[in-house]
């Protein structure tokens, strides 16, 4: 059992011992006509002290049945936890296997990709680039043409307007 509910237990007989030391000095001084609640307070009192006792032994005993419950309880957790660890590593090297294989798969289809990638520009890579550079050059056409045609505009504009000043 617990040491500190084993002090406990014993702080608490000591307690009652002298509870009951002082209740026996009360009642012995009480006048004598009063006898006989001196000899009822007397009977109380024992039961109480026998009530208490008898909570505190089985108080004692459920502690140490409960710390043994809890040893067994913990000694089946540990055999489960056993039992479950060959289940529980074999899982875990599935997952391995599998991740290992994800992986080299995921490697595989990107080496795949970049070499497509590669196939691809070599036979299209060229025409793309001709392709780009006549519409680079078309497109520089017409943002000069576009250019030449909005200073022209706007030469038009200055001219309109210094003439209506």
């Amino acid at each position: 059992m617990d040491d500190n509910l084993k002090a406990a237990i014993k702080q608490t007989r000591e307690s009652l011992d002298k509870l009951d030391d002082l209740f026996d000095d009360f009642i012995d001084d009480l006048p004598e006509h009063t006898k006989r609640v001196q000899e009822r307070s007397r009977v109380v009192m024992k039961k109480v002290r026998e009530t208490l006792n008898t909570a505190a032994d089985k108080a004692e005993v459920g502690a140490e049945e409960a710390e043994l419950q809890a040893h067994l309880g913990l000694m089946e957790a540990k055999e489960k936890i056993e039992a479950s660890r060959p289940v529980i590593e074999e899982y875990l090297k599935d997952m391995s296997e599998k991740s290992k294989t994800a992986m080299d798969e995921a490697e595989l289809k990107a080496k795949l990709g970049v070499m497509e990638a590669e196939d691809f520009w070599e036979t299209r890579g060229k025409a793309m680039t001709e392709e780009f550079q006549k519409s680079a050059e078309k497109m520089s056409s017409i943002a000069l043409e576009a250019a030449v045609d909005m200073q022209s505009r706007l030469e038009s504009w200055v001219s309109d307007f210094q003439q209506k000043k």
